[in-house]
């Protein structure tokens, strides 16, 4: 609850004073730019939006419901498209200040493209693509194969329809395991017993370690709500399948995990943990594959750029010394329902002896 409160304060309030503030600057520059706009007009939108995004935030943390849902869809839209634009009023203004004088017309077509961009980027959101990849273990008794999901973020905007479609998915590649490296809830809204029952539709076994945003709306009700749903979680713990140790270590930034697993390096040792961090230290200790989100691959241009600045491994299949690192993009979103540069990522993982 203290989580809810706090959410409400930075997520709610605090944001929206910032976002009003971002809105205002930016309506102002719209006015001058493309179409007049009176500033009682633009007091009246930016107070429109301000009370959208309070009263969503407000009601999703105390009682989620359709209506709350469909405003905080409306206000995270509005924030992503605000963004581009914002961006899109400050290429226009300082190539007006520095070059020429951009007709009209330009920038009106670049608005365009954000239009669409916003569209594509909706539709981008919520198909799942599946991205197979080869594995060659040395120490590997038996060939199987893995989907790999992460970041699913259930919560205010989702919900049922992108988790049936990944169970859908899941069925349709049929694998001996499906792993979820963290971020199953969101910490938009509370997490009830029944909340991840979709699941129970698998074919395949579920394996779950917890992520940062777990911790959220309580990590107890999510893991209670994970297990209702017959999802095996892997806190702190392992478990062996197939000749496989999997090994599930919980990220958090309430708490540092410490990995002390003890590793016979002559079999398969399989790490999940939510961050793509620490790769060559858990090399070192043996673990031939590590399995990690949290990034979205940056999500949407031109926060791929940033992500890529501040992971070394942002997203996709690397491998070192013989041990892999898979990082996938994820299948929900972290905010705006949008993505544009990324896809709603499945990786299917066949692990393959090496000869």
């Amino acid at each position: 609850m203290n989580y809810f409160k706090q959410r409400f304060r930075m997520n709610g309030i605090g944001m929206t004073i910032i976002l009003s503030i971002f809105y205002f600057l930016l309506l102002k520059y719209t006015s001058y730019l493309f179409i007049p706009i009176s500033d009682l007009q633009t007091i009246t939108i930016v107070l429109v939006l301000a009370f959208i995004n309070v009263i969503s935030v407000y009601f999703e943390l105390k009682h989620s419901n359709i209506i709350s849902r469909t405003l905080m869809f409306f206000s995270e839209s509005i924030k992503w498209a605000s963004i581009m634009y914002g961006f899109l009023a400050l290429a226009v203004f300082l190539f007006n200040c520095i070059i020429c004088p951009i007709p009209i017309e330009y920038a009106k077509f670049m608005l365009l493209i954000i239009i669409l961009l916003y569209i594509y980027g909706i539709y981008n959101a919520r198909h799942v693509k599946i991205n197979e990849k080869n594995l060659y273990l040395k120490n590997l008794t038996e060939e199987m194969t893995i989907v790999h999901i992460s970041d699913i973020h259930v919560g205010s905007l989702i919900r049922d329809s992108l988790m049936r479609k990944t169970v859908e998915k899941i069925n349709e590649v049929n694998p001996d395991i499906v792993i979820i490296s963290g971020d199953l809830a969101d910490g938009t809204c509370a997490i009830g017993p029944n909340h991840f029952d979709i699941f129970k539709k698998s074919n395949s076994p579920i394996i779950f370690t917890p992520g940062n945003h777990d911790d959220y709306p309580d990590l107890e009700c999510v893991i209670n709500a994970a297990e209702n749903a017959k999802i095996t979680v892997l806190n702190n713990e392992s478990m062996k399948f197939k000749g496989v140790n999997i090994y599930g270590l919980p990220f958090s930034f309430y708490h540092n995990s410490q990995c002390n697993f003890n590793l016979n390096k002559n079999e398969t040792n399989l790490l999940i943990y939510h961050v793509p961090m620490n790769w060559d230290e858990f090399i070192e200790m043996g673990f031939d594959i590590q399995l990690s989100g949290h990034t979205h691959g940056g999500q949407f241009y031109p926060a791929t750029y940033f992500i890529k600045r501040m992971f070394p491994y942002s997203r996709g299949l690397f491998e070192k010394n013989r041990s892999y690192l898979n990082v996938t993009d994820g299948i929900g979103t972290f905010g705006p329902p949008i993505r544009v540069g990324t896809h709603c990522d499945m990786s299917v993982l066949k692990l393959k002896r090496k000869n």
